[in-house]
């Protein structure tokens, strides 16, 4: 289970250095936060923007699917899938993940590296309001 509780006394702790994004002219906008998984066994949301039912522009999951970071976001051209390669997410660990809304594209980064990238962009004017999901924390 993912769980923020922990993670200020994990942060001391092999935390990974994050480097500095590349070229943010294109940026509109990002998400970002960090995460330690207990595990990494099954589905498991992180973080999310939209309500059900309903789908906008902007609108994103942020989850793991086992061991593999991944997010949806609708885009003005449809729904974009992005995700890491197997492995990438080991538990006990903390983690940094970004998902980037760009002129350029969406893009998706775990601890600073660029895990995937979409063509669909976004346009400067694009600004989606954050609602952020909550999900019990393990103790």
């Amino acid at each position: 289970m993912v769980s923020g509780h922990g993670l200020v006394d994990r942060l001391g702790q092999g935390v990974p250095d994050v480097p500095p994004f590349g070229d943010l002219g294109s940026l509109v906008c990002s998400v970002e936060g960090w995460f330690v998984p207990g595990d990494v066994d099954g589905v498991q949301g992180l973080i999310a923007r939209g309500s059900a039912g309903e789908v906008a522009d902007g609108d994103f999951r942020i989850f793991l699917d086992r061991d593999r970071l991944k997010a949806v976001v609708e885009t003005p051209s449809g729904a974009v899938a992005l995700g890491s390669a197997a492995g990438a997410v080991q538990p006990d660990q903390a983690f940094h993940v970004v998902l980037a809304f760009a002129a350029s594209g969406v893009e998706l980064f775990l601890n600073g590296a660029r895990v995937d990238q979409s063509g669909t962009g976004f346009s400067a004017t694009f600004s989606p309001p954050l609602a952020m999901m909550t999900w019990p924390v393990a103790t």
